[in-house]
C-alpha cells in the first residue's frame, strides 16, 4: 500500500529500512495528525482503516523500469461513508495512503481504461469475495493469495512488473491471463448533486418563498433520472423535508416558504443513497487510489445550498412594495432620482432638489412654479398660460420674441429672413404677405406677371425665369419639350412641336427619303424612312417580292433570287419556295433513286416511351464519293400532309467501323428510351455493296402522320436520294412498303 522502497541511489537505499507492521501504523497515524484527506461532501467516500491479509516487504518488481519492493501487498480494510469494515485493494503506486486517510469515489477510472473490464472482474470473482479465477491455483495461506491479486491489479493498473517472490508471481500472472478473457463493467452510479442556485437571498416581507433544483449526475456525467432524492431544509425555515424522484433530466424540484418572514439563513441538503458496486474507484490527486474488493456496500452522494433571508429597509437596494417604496437606489440621498424615503424623486413633491427652481408640491402651471419646476417668467423656456412661445431669451426676431409672442410676418417688425414687414397681408404694395418685396421669382403672382413660383421658375414644365407661361416656340425648353427653337419652322432641327426629328413623325426631314407617319415595313416607306427596294432585307409585299435576304440574295444556298422570288434549294430537305414539295418531291431537284426500298413503321406498346419505330433498307449509287463523316447525313419522311419525319446528324457523329474503312456506322441507344438528342434516329449505317452501298436507317418517334403514298428521302453531302411509294397498312396499326 505505501511507497515501496528504491534501490539504486543512496536516497533509495535510506528508503529500504525495514518496516514492520506496527511501524507502518505508527507513521500512518503520525501523518493523519498533520493532515489527512477531508471527505468531499458531493460523492461517496472510502476510509482506508486498517491492513488485512497480505506481505510485508516481500513483493518485489519494477515500476516504469524502476526497481521497487513493497512496504505491504495485500487487501486492506476500509469503511464506506461511515459503514461497515469491508475489503479493498489499491491502485495508482506514484502516490501513498496512510491509515484514517479519505478518498471519495472518482470516473472514470485514473488507470487505463483498456484494462478497466479485467481489474473489475478481478475484483468481482477473486479473494477476498470469491475464488472464480483459476480454481484450484490459490496460494495458502490467505497472505500470499491476497498478495498475488494486489499485484496482479497492479500489473494492468500502473503498470508492475513482478520479479518475486516466484509463487506470487506466477499466480498473478494466471489470474492476469484469466482476467483478460473475461469481463465485468462497473454499472453507473450517482456521482454529484448540483444544486441551483447554490447561493441566493431574499428580501423580507415581499419574498417569503424559495425554489432550488438538485440535479443528480452520475460516473458518466450523465443526469440520473427515477433516483429517490431526499431534501432538508434546516435554520430559519426548518426543519422541512422534501421525498420524490428525480425526472428524466435528473432534477428534483424544491418549493418552500419562510412561513413567519423571519430574517436568517437555511442550509438545503439534497441526499441520494445508492448501493456502491464492487470495483468502483474511490481516489485523490494526492492520494493512492482504493477499488472495493468486498460485496457491494450502501454509499451516498449530497449537494448542498445555501438560503439568506434579509429584512428590508430603506436604503438598500430592494424595492419592497410590501414596503410602499416606490424606489431605493441604496443611499439616502435626496434629488438622485430616489429621495431617501424611499419615493420617487420628481417635480411636484413640495421638495425643492438642487436642479428645480422651485417646488410648490403639484405640477399646476399658472401658480408662479411651472409643471417643471420653473418659476414661471417670459424667458424661462415654458410656454406658461397667456404666452405663445417662450424660447428661453428674450431677444426679438428670434423664434419667439421677447413678449413671448410668435414672430409672424405682418407684425410689423422685420425679423431674420423677412425682406419687409408693412404690417399687413395685402400683395402688390410694398410688401408682399409672404414679407419679401415685390419681384418676379418671389413666389406671389404680381400685376403684370403672367405666373411666379418662386424658386422654381424657369425650371422645366414650371413658369419662365421672366414669370411667363410656358409654351412650345419659346426658346426655352420646358418640360414635356424635346427642343425649342425659338420658332414653329419643321425641319430645322427641332419641329414645329418642339420634338426632335426621327423617322416616323410624319415629316420628311433631311436624310429622310420618305415618312409616311408610321414605322411599318411593307408600306412603300420603311421603318428607317427609306423607299422600300428589293434587297433592302425586308419583305415588301407592294412590290411584289417574296422574300428579301438583303445581300444574301442570290447568293449560293439562298432561296432568295436577286430579284427577291423564292426558289427551291436542293439537298437541304427544306421546302424553299414554299410550294409544299421537298427537294426531290420538286421537279427542279434531280435526286437519284433509292433501290429496293423494304420499310416498315411499326406503332410501340402504350407503354413505351415511344410510339413508333421505323426502319427503312436499301441500295443507292452515288454520282459521286460520298464521306458521312465529314459532310453529315439527314432523313425526311413526307406524305400529302407534309413532313411525318425528319432527322439529322451533323458532321463527325457517323464514324468508320475502323481507321481508313469505307463503312460508316451512328449508333443512339437513348432513342429507345425516348431521351435521343438525335431527333429520335438510333441507328444509321452506309456499307459498300457492288460499287454502290447499302444503308440502313432505324429511328423511334411520332410517325402518326403516315399514310399510303409517302416519300423517303436522304441526303449525304451533296448526293440526295429518294423513293416514293405507296405504303400499306399492317394489322397493328403500322405501314409497310416493299420495292422489288
Amino acid at each position: 500500500m505505501h511507497r515501496p522502497a528504491r534501490t539504486g541511489t543512496s536516497y533509495q537505499r535510506r528508503e529500504r529500512t525495514r518496516w514492520t507492521g506496527a511501524s507502518i501504523l505508527a507513521i500512518a497515524a503520525l501523518v493523519l495528525t498533520v493532515g489527512s484527506s477531508a471527505r468531499q461532501a458531493f460523492a461517496s467516500c472510502a476510509q482506508f482503516t486498517a491492513f488485512d491479509q497480505g506481505l510485508q516487504n516481500t513483493v518485489s518488481g519494477t515500476v516504469n523500469g524502476n526497481a521497487e519492493t513493497f512496504f505491504y501487498a495485500g487487501d486492506f480494510k476500509i469503511r464506506i461513508d461511515g459503514g461497515p469494515e469491508t475489503t479493498s485493494y489499491c491502485v495508482d503506486l506514484q502516490h501513498n495512503i496512510f491509515l484514517n486517510d479519505t478518498v471519495c469515489q472518482v470516473n472514470p477510472p485514473t488507470y487505463p481504461a483498456q484494462n478497466a473490464c479485467a481489474v473489475v472482474y478481478i475484483l468481482n470473482n477473486a479473494y477476498p469475495v470469491a475464488n472464480n479465477i483459476v480454481p484450484g491455483g490459490a496460494l495458502t495461506p490467505a497472505a500470499r493469495e491476497a498478495a498475488a491479486v494486489q499485484v496482479a491489479i497492479w500489473t494492468l493498473t500502473d503498470p508492475f512488473v513482478a520479479t518475486s517472490p516466484s509463487d506470487v508471481v506466477q499466480r498473478a500472472a494466471d489470474i492476469v491471463a484469466d482476467a483478460q478473457n473475461h469481463c465485468a463493467t462497473l454499472p453507473p452510479v450517482p456521482q454529484t448533486i448540483n444544486m441551483s442556485p447554490s447561493t441566493d437571498t431574499n428580501f423580507l416581507p415581499d419574498q417569503t418563498s424559495h425554489s432550488v433544483t438538485a440535479t443528480v449526475l452520475d460516473t458518466n456525467s450523465n443526469p440520473v433520472a427515477n433516483e429517490a432524492i431526499q431534501v432538508t431544509v434546516t435554520g430559519i425555515s426548518g426543519p422541512q423535508t422534501f421525498n420524490g424522484t428525480t425526472n428524466a433530466s435528473g432534477q428534483f424540484l424544491v418549493n418552500y416558504s419562510n412561513g413567519f418572514a423571519q430574517p436568517g439563513s437555511d442550509t438545503i441538503t439534497a441526499t441520494v443513497n445508492f448501493t456502491v458496486p464492487t470495483g468502483l474507484e474511490f481516489k485523490s490527486n494526492d492520494k493512492q487510489g482504493i477499488v472495493l474488493a468486498g460485496p457491494p456496500q450502501p454509499g451516498s452522494v449530497t449537494g448542498t445550498a445555501h438560503k439568506t433571508w434579509v429584512s428590508n429597509t430603506c436604503g438598500d437596494g430592494f424595492v419592497s412594495s410590501a414596503s410602499g417604496e416606490e424606489c431605493d437606489d441604496g443611499n439616502q440621498t435626496n434629488g438622485d432620482g430616489c429621495d431617501n424615503n424611499c419615493t420617487t424623486s420628481r417635480c411636484g413633491n413640495g421638495i425643492k432638489a438642487p436642479n428645480e427652481q422651485c417646488d410648490d408640491g403639484n405640477t399646476m402651471a399658472g401658480d408662479g412654479c411651472s409643471a417643471n419646476c420653473t418659476i414661471e417668467v417670459c424667458g424661462n423656456g415654458i410656454v406658461d398660460p397667456g404666452e405663445q412661445c417662450d424660447d428661453g431669451n428674450h431677444v426679438n426676431g428670434d423664434a419667439c420674441d421677447n413678449n413671448c409672442t410668435t414672430p409672424r410676418c405682418g407684425n410689423g417688425i422685420q425679423d431674420p429672413g423677412e425682406e419687409c414687414d408693412d404690417a399687413n397681408q395685402v400683395n402688390g404694395d410694398a410688401c408682399d404677405n409672404n414679407c419679401t418685396l415685390p419681384r418676379c421669382g418671389n413666389g406671389i403672382q404680381d400685376p403684370g406677371e403672367q405666373c411666379d413660383e418662386g424658386a422654381l421658375n424657369g425650371t422645366p414644365g414650371h413658369c419662365e425665369a421672366n414669370c411667363t407661361q410656358p409654351k412650345c416656340g419659346n426658346g426655352v425648353m420646358d418640360s414635356g419639350e424635346q427642343c425649342d427653337d425659338g420658332n414653329l419652322v419643321d425641319g430645322d432641327g427641332c419641329e414645329h412641336d418642339c420634338t426632335l426629328p426621327r423617322c416616323g413623325n410624319g415629316i420628311m426631314d433631311a436624310g429622310e427619303q420618305c415618312d409616311d407617319g408610321n414605322l411599318v415595313d411593307g408600306d412603300g416607306c420603311e421603318h428607317d424612312c427609306k423607299l422600300a427596294v428589293c434587297g433592302n432585307g425586308i419583305l415588301d409585299m407592294n412590290l411584289g417580292e417574296q422574300c428579301d435576304h438583303g445581300a444574301l440574295n442570290g447568293t449560293p444556298n439562298d432561296a432568295c433570287t436577286a430579284q427577291c422570288k423564292l426558289h427551291e434549294i436542293c439537298g437541304n430537305l427544306v421546302d424553299d419556295d414554299g410550294n409544299g414539295l421537298i427537294d426531290c418531291d420538286d421537279p427542279v431537284c434531280p435526286c437519284e433513286p433509292f433501290e429496293r426500298d423494304p420499310a416498315q413503321i411499326r406503332p410501340r406498346g402504350p407503354k413505351a416511351p415511344t410510339k413508333y419505330f421505323f426502319k427503312a433498307f436499301g441500295r443507292i449509287d452515288p454520282l459521286t464519293d460520298i464521306d458521312p463523316e465529314h459532310e453529315g447525313f439527314g432523313v425526311v419522311l413526307t406524305d400529302s400532309q407534309g413532313i411525318v419525319y425528319t432527322a439529322t446528324l451533323g458532321p463527325g457523329l457517323m464514324q468508320p467501323t475502323k481507321l481508313g474503312s469505307r463503312r460508316w456506322r451512328f449508333n443512339d441507344r437513348n432513342a429507345k428510351k425516348g431521351t435521343s438528342t438525335h431527333f429520335g434516329l438510333s441507328k444509321v449505317q452506309i456499307d459498300p455493296h457492288y460499287g454502290g452501298y447499302k444503308v440502313e436507317i432505324d429511328a423511334y418517334g411520332d410517325f402518326s402522320k403516315a399514310e399510303a403514298e409517302m416519300t423517303l428521302q436522304f441526303v449525304v453531302g451533296n448526293d440526295e436520294f429518294f423513293n416514293k411509294a405507296t405504303w400499306t397498312p399492317t394489322k397493328n396499326g403500322g405501314w409497310k412498303v416493299h420495292v422489288n
